[in-house]
């Protein structure tokens, strides 16, 4: 990818059997230190890529096969079968290689993207090179979100931006419900994803971790184990990084200080909301109210 350069402008690669175009998104300055989706498209009747030397991106992205079967195979040691439905994730310094058997091809729909907020998802296992495919049903569903998120427009400026990359992450939480949901049994079902639409609530009057465990029918002990096992990380960091998604959010508007979006989102006060921001991060509210509003933040 390095190749590309740094002067992304709206440059695409035709495909004559494509059906999306390969298209590359700009990487405005305001969102240098944030990342997002930097390559999209499909490829219809692929070879795969790696072969015979498996290959290192240097950038996360995800491949959702449309038609096909094959193998995905990369340095850590796995070799697995995939087949249409599968989505298969793809890390920095992972070297890979995946695609159809020999004289065969497949179809598939993929995303180049890269940022601390990746990074963040894999180191909290969130994205585990140990789990790189995920099952996802029914495809005409899943193609269509995926779709949706490559097309996003860029065009008009960083709010654009920002918007994509918001809508990319629900797309990824989404998407880590489904293919859980797809291995778990129903019991489990039910009480995961109201459990997690408790956890992304924010402010001073939202349920505690206990209450939430109460809601949903377990015991706290029994929510804090079942809940890591399932989305790979504890209640508490997910709630939290639930909760800097939103405060990126308020930042973004300029008449709301860094004390008041504090007290909004039911930090104790302001030193411990940019503490827990730059944790999550790597720099504070604001420095990031300042990148992508490009002035000076209260």
């Amino acid at each position: 990818m390095d190749r590309l350069g740094k002067n992304m402008y709206d440059l695409v690669f035709m495909n004559e059997f494509a059906e999306l175009k390969t298209r590359l998104f700009p990487s405005l300055n305001s969102f240098s230190t944030i990342g997002g989706i930097k390559l999209a498209g499909t490829i219809r009747s692929s070879h795969g890529v790696g072969r015979p030397e498996k290959r290192d991106l240097g950038s996360y992205a995800l491949v959702y096969l449309l038609a096909g079967s094959g193998e995905y195979q990369d340095s850590a040691g796995l070799c697995q079968r995939v087949r249409g439905g599968d989505l298969i994730w793809l890390f920095p310094g992972l070297a890979h290689s995946y695609g159809p058997e020999a004289n065969e091809r497949w179809d598939e729909i993929y995303l180049v993207f890269d940022g601390p907020f990746a990074d963040l998802w894999r180191e909290q296992k969130i994205l585990n090179p140990d789990r790189p495919i995920w099952r996802l049903e029914p495809m005409d569903f899943w193609y269509g979100r995926l779709k949706t998120v490559a097309l996003a427009s860029v065009s008009t400026g960083w709010e654009d931006e920002f918007h994509q990359l918001t809508q990319f992450q629900g797309l990824v939480a989404d998407m880590l419900l489904a293919s859980r949901d797809a291995t778990e049994n129903v019991a489990d079902r039910q009480w995961l994803t109201p459990a997690c639409g408790y956890l992304q609530t924010a402010g001073p009057s939202s349920p505690s971790l206990e209450e939430v465990a109460r809601m949903v029918g377990l015991s706290y002990e029994s929510f804090r184990k079942k809940f890591a096992r399932q989305m790979g990380v504890a209640p508490a960091k997910y709630r939290q990084a639930r909760v800097i998604e939103r405060a990126c959010g308020l930042l973004m508007q300029r008449s709301l200080s860094h004390k008041k979006i504090a007290e909004q989102l039911g930090f104790c006060d302001e030193f411990h909301f940019s503490k827990t921001f730059r944790q999550f991060k790597g720099f504070s509210p604001h420095v990031f109210r300042l990148k992508a509003l490009g002035s000076t933040s209260k």
